[in-house]
């Protein structure tokens, strides 16, 4: 690795923070978990935007944010340095097969293995593509845990009503705090400034984790 800044005129180490989907607070999530272990911010790289940075530049490549929903990678900007850690893959149409790894993935990974994958199907999934693989769990699970005191509520994220009315009746808690929402957020106008929107997704991603961390039970259907 390259050296860190040491002082004035020095050669430092670049990092950068990886961002997906504005209005998917999914990526939100994402997007702060690997925050936690970044000295330093020096650029925020867009995995939708081809720019790339003009030195070479770490990022942490966590959940999907290693390519973008066309599954293009981040091989095209080769100033970016991925650690790709708490990795998930696409899922495709056939149930029997949910997990894809296209070509030009398999040939990214494997040069830029080993593989940190969130989950073991992705582990299994990628050494049977011949990609050196092993299981890092979800970069999400590192949040420090919530010691304080809690609301007693129940959390719904992006679950079907029905599901919701029944896991309440199994369970007797009609009557209790109950709260339904989705990760996904509402459209902004276009135009707006694309710092403002980042700051927007991050803002209510960290409300959102704060609201589940402090609820008796979150039940959500995002791994």
């Amino acid at each position: 690795m390259e050296k860190r800044e040491t002082g004035r005129g020095s050669e430092r180490t670049r990092f950068g923070l990886l961002v997906g989907t504005p209005s998917d607070l999914t990526d939100g999530l994402e997007t702060l978990a690997a925050l936690q272990f970044l000295p330093t911010v020096s650029e925020i790289l867009d995995r939708y935007d081809p720019h790339e940075p003009s030195e070479r530049t770490y990022v942490i490549a966590n959940g999907t944010l290693w390519a973008d929903t066309a599954g293009t990678t981040l091989a095209d900007r080769p100033n970016i340095v991925p650690l790709l850690v708490s990795v998930g893959l696409p899922r495709g149409e056939d149930p029997s097969n949910p997990l894809v790894i296209s070509n030009e993935a398999r040939e990214y990974f494997a040069a830029n293995g080993p593989i940190g994958c969130r989950d073991s199907t992705t582990v299994d999934v990628l050494a049977e593509a011949g990609v050196p693989a092993y299981l890092s769990g979800c970069l999400t699970m590192t949040f420090p845990e919530y010691n304080g005191r809690r609301s007693g509520s129940f959390v719904f994220v992006d679950v079907a009503e029905e599901v919701r009315d029944s896991v309440c009746r199994s369970l007797g808690v009609e009557s209790m705090d109950i709260r339904t929402m989705t990760a996904q957020m509402p459209g902004l106008p276009g135009g707006l400034n694309r710092r403002f929107v980042r700051l927007r997704q991050m803002a209510e991603a960290r409300r959102i984790l704060r609201l589940c961390e402090r609820s008796a039970t979150v039940v959500t259907t995002h791994s």
